[in-house]
């Protein structure tokens, strides 16, 4: 996780990225600290145990036979989100190709072998060259800037290109302008993209989901 934070600038708890069953775990706690009532008793462990048990029955008895459809909507969004990002990383980075490296982020975020992202570069560079890059880069920020304000009524798209934004924006800040394999970068992006926008359809899904089972089996909500 260093190697990435290096990388891309990016904070590491940030480049965290949850699959969709821990995403649900987070919306649910959420809901069940701030919506419902949980008993303390009159040991001072009762308060923990009692929130550890309503969680988990929740879970179980109303979410769990929902996860299907989680995880396909987690798939589905993953999938349209990574076509955008892999869009975007291969224009503005040109001539470096998708698809090239042998090793995927998650094998080396488990194995921290990061050798791979260590390109050499001359000593020399061609200012013209260097200032033409950059200016290609602002040219893509403002053009996604553009497409995020102009596609709020696809939140997809509107999360897509603001990740392309974040993460371009923090290599530049770290290197003085966007470096590194596309094919890396892009898959950043789509795990920081996933975190954002799947968390907003489980929250909408879980709203009548938890609406449905732990209020309507008795379970009292917070007043």
């Amino acid at each position: 996780m260093r190697e990435l934070h290096d990388l891309t600038g990016l904070e590491v708890d940030e480049l965290v990225i949850f699959r969709p069953e821990r995403l649900v775990v987070h919306e649910l706690l959420i809901r069940v600290t701030g919506e419902l009532s949980v008993p303390d008793g009159s040991e001072v462990d009762d308060l923990g145990v009692n929130f550890r048990h309503m969680t988990h029955t929740i879970l179980t008895r109303h979410i769990v036979p929902h996860m299907p459809k989680v995880v396909s909507t987690y798939q589905e969004a993953e999938q349209k989100l990574s076509a955008l990002i892999n869009a975007g990383f291969e224009s503005v980075l040109g001539s470096m190709r998708l698809g090239t490296v042998a090793v995927s982020v998650q094998d080396a975020r488990q194995s921290g072998q990061f050798g791979f992202l260590r390109w050499r570069f001359r000593e020399r560079q061609d200012v013209a060259q260097h200032e033409n890059a950059r200016d290609r880069e602002e040219r893509f920020l403002g053009q996604w800037a553009e497409k995020a304000t102009s596609s709020t009524s696809d939140p997809l798209a509107t999360t897509a290109y603001q990740t392309l934004i974040r993460v371009v924006s923090a290599v530049r800040g770290k290197h003085g302008r966007i470096w590194g394999d596309a094919n890396v970068l892009a898959s950043i992006a789509t795990g920081i993209a996933c975190n954002r926008h799947v968390t907003e359809i489980i929250s909408q899904l879980l709203d009548s989901w938890f609406r449905a089972g732990p209020f309507s089996s008795g379970i009292s909500a917070c007043a």
